[in-house]
């Protein structure tokens, strides 16, 4: 760098980031130092063990932020800065507030060396693979050699892939597709998300084909493969099989409740209730908004078990979601029917005659349950509403 060239202001700004950069890499190295000589202090019992951390903490990214911010309020037009910034905002998850930081950085420099690629790296992120293309493109131009920048494109290639497949765009799926092969060959995402567009336009075994040659090339994707091609042989009317792959996508650490909900509903369908009880309970606990369906069907499983009363919670819920679906109302009346028949063989009648209020209130005209509850008003020696339900 020739210094004399640069103005004081100049200066001062590149002085101000290598200072930040600099406080980040001695947090880091004390962190390492730590680590590394742990076991000597555990062994002499002068200081407790000491975890090992990574380079950079969510407290040190914070960290780094505010100083990066800082630093921009004094040089506001510093597009290394900027970078620098959205560079810690990736690593810490904000994309949005990367993107805005990014596009600052090449407002101030249009040909900064490294800020399209973040740029597109962010879009990615958020789903907006048409942007993210033409800046991946002109950091593959400045980087041909970077695997990186390859990746990052092939992996917005097979986004838009997904996405056309979806639309029935079979044409262009399989164009976005054979771009992301090209740039790199061995990326299993991109197989992947073409057996997504084969099983989309019901070509089965070509969608078979690609999911294992995702799973060939990469061993990561043991979840997605195994649950799309279970998602297959369901739809081939091949049990079996769909169960084994469904079974193959949470036998790793799986936190997608889709796996257990398919495998829950399947099990139903070939009324091997109990087994399907608890893939159902699991899904509902990984994600109740995705996995909301399991409500009902595990309010129905419960019924056809005679475990009535643990079928009302799930078929309440169900209710909750849908409050305008007769079948899930109708359902819930039937639970709670049921459960005030128990009640009653309990000689608990109070609880007896408020579940069969709650019942005739969901299915009005279903005359048993008003029987029920007239008889029911009538032990409790309120004979004047029993009159009211015949």
């Amino acid at each position: 760098m020739n210094w004399k060239a640069l103005s004081p202001a100049s200066l001062q700004e590149t002085l101000a980031r290598w200072r930040v950069r600099a406080e980040a890499r001695f947090e880091a190295v004390k962190g390492n130092l730590a680590a590394r000589f742990a076991p000597f202090i555990r062994k002499t019992g002068k200081a407790p063990a000491v975890q090992e951390a990574p380079a950079r903490t969510p407290a040190e990214l914070k960290s780094l932020a505010e100083n990066f911010r800082k630093e921009l309020a004094k040089y506001p037009h510093n597009a290394d800065l900027y970078y620098d910034l959205g560079e810690v905002l990736i690593e810490m998850h904000r994309y949005g507030e990367a993107i805005q930081t990014l596009r600052e950085c090449l407002k101030c420099n249009p040909e900064h060396p490294k800020g399209g690629f973040q740029l597109g790296r962010a879009c990615v992120e958020m789903g907006r693979d048409d942007e993210a293309l033409g800046l991946l493109e002109k950091a593959l131009e400045k980087n041909p050699d970077s695997d990186l920048v390859k990746k990052s494109l092939a992996r917005a290639h097979t986004n838009l892939s997904i996405a056309y497949g979806r639309k029935k765009r079979q044409q262009d799926a399989m164009k976005h597709f054979q771009e992301a092969v090209r740039l790199v060959p061995s990326f299993g995402p991109a197989h992947l998300s073409m057996g997504v567009c084969h099983a989309e336009m019901g070509r089965y075994p070509e969608a078979l084909e690609s999911f294992r040659e995702s799973l060939r090339l990469d061993k990561n994707l043991i979840v997605d493969a195994n649950y799309y091609m279970g998602g297959v042989f369901a739809k081939l009317g091949d049990s079996k099989k769909a169960i084994k792959h469904y079974h193959e996508a949470i036998s790793v650490t799986c936190k997608s409740a889709m796996p257990y909900l398919k495998l829950g509903m399947l099990y139903a369908k070939l009324k091997r209730y109990k087994e399907a009880v608890g893939p159902l309970k699991i899904a509902l606990k990984l994600s109740p908004t995705l996995a909301k369906e399991a409500n009902y069907k595990l309010g129905a499983i419960f019924i056809v078990l005679k475990q009535y009363e643990e079928s009302i919670e799930y078929l309440r819920a169900a209710s909750e979601i849908s409050p305008d679906n007769e079948k899930v109302l109708d359902t819930l009346a039937r639970g709670l029917f049921e459960t005030a028949n128990v009640k009653n063989k309990e000689e608990k009648f109070p609880e007896a005659l408020e579940l069969l209020k709650e019942a005739v209130r969901y299915d009005p005209k279903n005359p048993g349950y008003r029987v029920a509850l007239g008889q029911a008003f009538d032990r409790a020696g309120e004979g004047y509403f029993a009159i009211f339900q015949f």
